[in-house]
């Protein structure tokens, strides 16, 4: 789990405090006897928190994303909890799913 906290954002330190009580399966581990920490809810908050720091700073999310963003010639990484990331391009991977979802026109729709 400890690989998880960090995302793909650059982190200069990373603190977290957990509990989890569970008397089911979660959704995650369908075929397994795990009912503790899941990926999904970890990945919704970190992407939550950079919404609000965009939203509280004035700048568009995906802008917010692209400047936290280990940038492909930081790899291999090294989180701060020691875990070391060993490629991957995130700017790129950002642009692509702007273009698939045509985020331009989205916001133009939106007003």
């Amino acid at each position: 789990m400890r690989d998880l906290v960090a995302g793909a954002s650059r982190c200069v330190s990373v603190s977290r405090t957990r509990a989890s009580i569970s008397a089911r399966p979660s959704p995650t581990s369908v075929g397994c006897a795990n009912r503790g920490y899941s990926r999904m809810q970890h990945l919704w908050f970190l992407e939550r928190v950079v919404d609000i720091c965009a939203h509280e700073l004035g700048i568009p999310a995906d802008e917010m994303r692209l400047r936290n963003y280990i940038r492909p010639e930081e790899f291999p990484y090294t989180t701060p909890n020691g875990c070391v990331y060993d490629s991957g391009n995130y700017p790129k991977m950002l642009d692509l799913a702007k273009n698939l979802i045509r985020l331009g026109q989205l916001e133009k729709q939106a007003g």
